[in-house]
């Protein structure tokens, strides 16, 4: 049985990291693109009457930093993922994922801007039932509990 629970172990965390690391991989490859598209989403949120000022003032001060936020935020993911992945420091890993999939439903999935809109549901439920199984691997790291 503990073979079983091992082998369970290591696909799980292959299969949950693997999206993290080959989205990765696609950013660094199309990075002018993506970068343009993560810069539209903070001045979009800058110029957002749904949130307080003090919010808009810092979306705009991000998008200054836009570039560097955004080749951060890719490396963060990648090595999150490979920890995830090789199971070194996989609670490491599942906890920086975690944070970056906060980030991602806030500004991608913003189902409280879209009240009369059901498109923004199946993308958030998505993303909330990947961060429930990193909260899982945080919880147990690479091993099963006892």
């Amino acid at each position: 049985m503990h073979l079983v629970y091992s082998t369970a172990g290591i696909l799980g965390r292959m299969f949950l990291s693997a999206i993290f690391i080959l989205s990765s991989i696609q950013y660094f490859i199309d990075f002018s693109e993506r970068e343009q598209r993560f810069f539209s989403i903070l001045s979009l949120w800058s110029q957002s009457e749904a949130i307080p000022s003090w919010s808009r003032e810092l979306f705009l001060h991000m998008l200054s930093w836009s570039t560097v936020l955004f080749t951060i935020g890719i490396i963060l993911v990648l090595l999150a993922g490979l920890f995830v992945f090789l199971g070194v420091q996989a609670r490491l890993g599942a906890f920086l994922l975690i944070l970056f999939m906060l980030v991602k439903v806030l500004l991608l999935c913003p189902l409280w801007m879209h009240t009369h809109s059901t498109q923004w549901v199946l993308p958030f439920l998505h993303n909330l039932s990947v961060m429930g199984g990193l909260c899982i691997l945080f919880s147990v790291g690479k091993h099963r509990p006892a």
